[in-house]
């Protein structure tokens, strides 16, 4: 389903993200799809045990910039806690050094962390969030991908 390069209709190299929990402290997986004009489309796929669909969120976006050797994508496609997180929170949480008001790290930090060091090493151009221009193949497909994961994950193996 993904090998279609036909379904590109960017000339812009596009990270798709998507985490997905199966409930609180349960099975998640994560999701990327990449898509470059001269590449075809790309799945990097992963899941945990024990997991937040926030946590998900977050890694899902750390692998999408870690694909990258050399630079970032020219969109890079988050959930809404991400972009609210990289847009508005980034800056107060690096100066309180990830402590919220009352002093106490915020929630995930362990992720926080080196999501904001992967996007110093590699920048996106664009930050993109509930974008309705791109393509809804690849928006449904990697949210499916991630649910997908998450039903795979075993408690007893990881």
């Amino acid at each position: 389903m993904f090998d279609n390069s036909s379904a590109i209709t960017s000339t812009a190299a596009i990270a798709y993200t998507a985490g997905h929990s199966l409930g609180v402290h349960d099975r998640g997986g994560w999701a990327v799809i990449v898509t470059t004009p001269t590449t075809k489309p790309r799945a990097l796929l992963g899941r945990e045990r024990f997991t937040t669909e926030a946590r998900q969120q977050l890694t899902a976006t750390i692998e999408a910039l870690r694909f990258f050797k050399r630079g970032g994508p020219d969109i890079l496609v988050v959930s809404p806690y991400v972009a609210r997180g990289i847009t508005a929170w980034e800056t107060e949480a690096e100066s309180r050094r990830f402590r919220d008001r009352r002093g106490d790290l915020i929630s995930n930090v362990d992720l926080w962390r080196p999501l904001f060091a992967e996007i110093e090493a590699h920048p996106y151009g664009e930050l993109n969030w509930g974008a309705t221009n791109l393509d809804p193949l690849f928006l449904e497909g990697v949210a499916r991908m991630a649910r997908d994961q998450a039903l795979k994950t075993d408690y007893l193996v990881q």
